[in-house]
C-alpha cells in the first residue's frame, strides 16, 4: 500500500471513535480507517511495545470472548499503555480454482466479505489507536495469483509431498500473509513520527486467534530475539500465528514479501528437516529470519488456540475478572499473572531449539 519500509499517512484526526472512508488511492482499492476515542494519556509505556492485529478477522466481531483475550491477556499484561493497531482485510476471498494443497490459485480458508461497523465495537473495546480495514479488488486465488504468491521448484528444494505433482510446483500465498504485517508496519512508523516515540517490540497476533493464557511481560523479554511459537511442517507449529520482535526485527519481517526467495529455504534446520514434507509459511517465516541472521526463541507461554479449532477453554464470552484473566487453560485454577510475575527472568531468554 505504501513503499517499503516507509509511513503511512492518514487523517487520524478525522476518524476519532467513527469509521472513515477514504478516496480511493488505486483502483479498486477501498480503504477506511478508524482511530481511538479516548485521549491517550501517554504516546506509549515502558517498554513501548505496538500489536499489530493483522490479518482476516473473520468470526473477530461475533465473538466478544475473543476480542476480550486479546485485550486483556496480552495487550494489557505485555506492557502498560501498549499501543494497539489494526489490519483488516475484509473482501472476500475464495478458493480459487487450484482445488488442493500446493495447486496454484490455493487459499486456504474462504471468507466472505466483512461489514466495517461490524469491527466498531471490538476495536472501541481493544481501545485500538489505529486501524484500517480495506477492500481489495482480488477475491480469489485466481486472480490473486497474478500479482502474488511465492512458486518454487519442489524438486529443486527436495520436497517430498503437499505440492502440485503435475507442475513440479510449491505455489503458496505466505507474502500475502505478511504483507498484512508489512503495511501494519507503515502504521506503526506514522505514529512512531507523530508522536516522536520508537517501540521497543512490536507483535503481530493473528484476528483469529483466541489467547487462553495471560502473557509475560515484555519487560523480561530479551531485544536478541523474535519470539515465536515453534515452527513445524504444514503450520501445526503455529509460528506465524503470533510473533513478537524487537523493532529492527519488525522491520526485517516487513521486507519478507518483496525479497524472499526460495533459495533461502535452502538451510539448516528448514531442509529436509522438519520442512520437506509440507513446507508451509512458517518455515518460510523461520528461513527468512535465518537467512537474515535474525535470532528466534519459543514463546514462553503457549496459550493460544485458532478459533475454529476452539474447544474447552475458548469462550464466546466471558466477565474480565481477575479470576477470569489469570486463570490457566481449560479448568485450571493457576494464577497465571502471579506465575509470570514471579519466574526467572532469564526464563524468558532461552535460546531457540531446534
Amino acid at each position: 500500500m505504501w513503499p517499503a519500509l516507509a509511513a503511512s499517512s492518514y487523517p487520524w484526526d478525522e476518524a476519532k471513535g467513527i469509521l472513515k472512508q477514504l478516496p480511493e488511492r488505486r483502483p479498486g482499492l477501498k480503504e477506511t480507517i478508524y482511530a481511538r476515542k479516548t485521549q491517550r494519556k501517554k504516546a506509549c509505556g515502558s517498554p513501548c511495545v505496538a500489536h499489530c492485529l493483522a490479518g482476516q478477522p473473520r468470526s473477530l466481531p461475533e465473538v466478544p470472548g475473543m476480542y476480550k483475550a486479546l485485550k486483556h491477556r496480552l495487550f494489557d499484561t505485555l506492557s502498560d499503555d501498549s499501543v494497539v493497531f489494526g489490519l483488516f482485510p475484509i473482501s472476500g476471498m475464495g478458493g480459487g480454482g487450484g482445488g488442493g494443497d500446493g495447486t496454484k490459485a490455493w487459499v486456504r480458508q474462504s471468507v466472505g466479505e466483512l461489514d466495517p461497523n461490524s469491527m466498531l465495537a471490538p476495536m472501541e473495546y481493544m481501545q485500538m489507536d489505529r486501524a484500517l480495514l480495506f477492500s481489495e479488488p482480488c477475491e480469489d486465488g485466481s486472480c490473486l495469483q497474478k500479482t502474488a504468491g511465492i512458486t518454487c521448484d519442489a524438486n529443486d528444494l527436495g520436497l517430498t509431498a503437499q505440492y502440485d505433482k503435475a507442475s513440479g510446483q510449491l505455489s503458496v500465498f505466505c507474502d500475502v500473509q505478511i504483507r498484512r504485517f508489512q503495511s501494519c508496519m507503515h502504521l506503526v512508523r506514522e505514529y512512531e513520527q507523530d508522536h516522536g516515540v520508537e517501540f521497543d517490540f512490536v507483535t503481530r497476533p493473528r484476528p483469529d486467534v483466541y489467547i487462553a493464557e495471560v502473557s509475560g511481560q515484555a519487560s523480561r523479554l530479551s531485544p536478541k530475539y523474535v519470539y515465536t511459537k515453534i515452527y513445524a511442517a504444514c503450520g501445526y507449529g503455529g509460528m506465524d500465528w503470533q510473533y513478537i520482535a524487537p523493532r529492527f526485527a519488525a522491520d526485517v519481517i516487513s521486507r519478507f514479501p518483496d525479497e524472499m526467495t526460495c533459495g533461502a529455504m535452502k538451510r539448516k534446520g528448514i531442509l529436509p528437516k522438519p520442512c520437506q514434507d509440507c513446507l508451509g509459511c512458517e518455515c518460510m517465516l523461520a528461513a527468512w529470519l535465518l537467512h537474515n541472521k535474525v535470532e528466534f526463541s519459543h514463546l514462553p507461554w503457549d496459550g493460544m488456540v485458532p478459533l475454529k479449532f476452539c474447544g474447552p477453554g475458548c469462550a464466546m464470552d466471558w466477565e474480565p475478572t481477575r479470576r477470569n484473566i489469570c486463570r490457566g487453560t481449560n479448568d485450571q485454577q493457576t494464577d497465571f499473572c502471579e506465575v509470570r510475575k514471579s519466574v526467572p527472568k532469564n526464563y524468558f531468554h532461552s535460546p531457540r531449539e531446534r
